[in-house]
């Protein structure tokens, strides 16, 4: 039977079976191209996705880049305030109720604590 496609020995070239990690190692060099190709695609729908998310979501900021982790903060506290406002609308609009603190501003706290 004839092997088609790239293909990789997992045995070391020195003496016979490899560990784990160098097995991972090995198996992560092999080239298969179909795979390549359908995270390549999947890659791309992922950025269309997170481009879409930076269009839907108004309290994203326009003038700066915004990490994947800092547009799923931004996705998480839009739907959060919009999850609250469907709950208690008269409430919400009253602002009686303590607002409660946004990921993206908790996560800059805490880098500026892990940075000092």
């Amino acid at each position: 039977m004839k092997v088609v496609g790239s293909t990789c020995a997992l045995k070391s070239k020195v003496g016979g079976e490899i560990g784990l990690s160098d097995q991972s190692l090995a198996i992560s060099k092999c080239k298969i191209p179909l795979l390549d190709e359908q995270m390549n695609v999947f890659l791309q729908d992922m950025n269309s996705c997170y481009s879409k998310l930076k269009e839907l979501v108004p309290t994203l900021p326009t003038n700066k880049k915004a990490s994947k982790v800092e547009i799923l903060q931004h996705v998480i506290d839009y739907i959060w305030d919009l999850q609250v406002e469907l709950d208690e609308p008269e409430k919400s609009r009253q602002q009686h109720s303590v607002p409660r603190t946004p990921l993206t501003t908790l996560n800059a706290e805490l880098a500026s604590i892990s940075v000092e």
